[in-house]
């Protein structure tokens, strides 16, 4: 069995029993009081995909992060663990987890579920066959890869997500190249660690809207970017975001772009724009541990500017990445 599975909330059960007990759990109770069902309206499937690497503790948060989502965007979650210890002889097993939260009202309760299995990660076709049958019908699906290798997705995984709404993954714990991959539509793949950053970005974004285009651009031939390591797909995002918007302004297509890692402990960004001779342009900094932002730009006097800086939460960015 997979130690990720077994690391997972909810009851065990055969496979092929998954759907009926899912079905009798929905029903009215013995006295007719109403059906859960009555509270439970899905909205989209969502596919949180787990690869090896992942560790019990990552499982159960990016399970309970799912599940958070789901109260406010009632879906079905299907969670697919990865056989870590394959033994033949051992019958396949899934989990099944379901549970009512109730709002400031009884009329505001939602009913939640998560179908679990654990797969052999050397049978797609098994895998993409069992979320076929799993899957709620018509509705939209969201693919969220945790820790799955790229050199799998591109093997294995990527005409599975062919025709989902959504391809999510957090690229501070992919890394780069995630984006590399020929998906079937790039503009379906989002980025959490990009979703993230909307406060940031519209905090920024707000502070150069002040300046003329020509103003922001003149002189800009390099953005540089650095960060703890814990922030280094947001920094990276940053400065992909920048880069565009500069671009998009009339800045050079050749617009020159680098990234290292900070050697500190916390959270924090740090980022420049630069001219050919390396004079600082416009600079930030980020302390996500104190929640403080500042703003420095050349061509506003020299002016320091602080705001408040602060990302989204889970269940946030998730919407954020799903929705938009």
């Amino acid at each position: 069995m997979s130690n990720i599975l077994e690391a997972l909330p909810g009851y065990m059960l055969p496979i092929a029993e998954v759907n009926r007990q899912l079905g009798q759990m929905w029903q009215p109770g013995k006295e007719g009081s109403g059906a859960p069902s009555e509270f439970r309206a899905s909205q989209m499937n969502l596919i949180l995909h787990f690869g090896k690497k992942t560790t019990a503790d990552d499982a159960r948060a990016r399970f309970e992060e799912a599940i958070h989502f789901s109260q406010r965007y009632p879906c079905r979650i299907i969670v697919l663990c990865p056989e870590i210890e394959q033994d033949d002889d051992s019958p396949m097993e899934a989990k099944l987890f379901a549970q009512c939260y109730i709002g400031h009202t009884p009329r505001t309760m939602c009913c939640c579920e998560a179908l679990m299995l654990g797969y052999p990660s050397d049978d797609k076709g098994y895998l993409k066959n069992q979320v076929s049958i799993w899957l709620e019908n018509d509705l939209p699906i969201c693919h969220w890869f945790h820790r799955v290798p790229q050199e799998r997705i591109r093997e294995h995984y990527r005409t599975f997500s062919h025709g989902m709404k959504r391809i999510l993954f957090d690229g501070t714990v992919e890394g780069p190249g995630f984006m590399d991959i020929p998906w079937e539509d790039p503009n379906r793949v989002k980025d959490l660690a990009f979703a993230r950053l909307l406060p940031i970005r519209q905090s920024i974004g707000q502070y150069l809207s002040g300046f003329p285009p020509e103003q922001l651009i003149q002189g800009v031939s390099q953005i540089s970017l650095s960060s703890t390591a814990d922030l280094s797909g947001e920094a990276r995002n940053l400065a992909d975001w920048m880069q565009e918007c500069l671009t998009s302004a009339g800045a050079s297509d050749e617009l020159e772009k680098k990234y290292a890692e900070l050697d500190q402990q916390g959270k924090v960004i740090h980022g420049e724009w630069c001219d050919k001779d390396g004079k600082t342009l416009f600079s930030f900094k980020l302390d996500l541990e104190k929640s403080l932002g500042t703003l420095h730009a050349q061509f506003a006097n020299c002016e320091e500017w602080p705001f408040e800086a602060h990302v989204l939460g889970a269940r946030e960015a998730l919407s954020e990445a799903v929705f938009f």
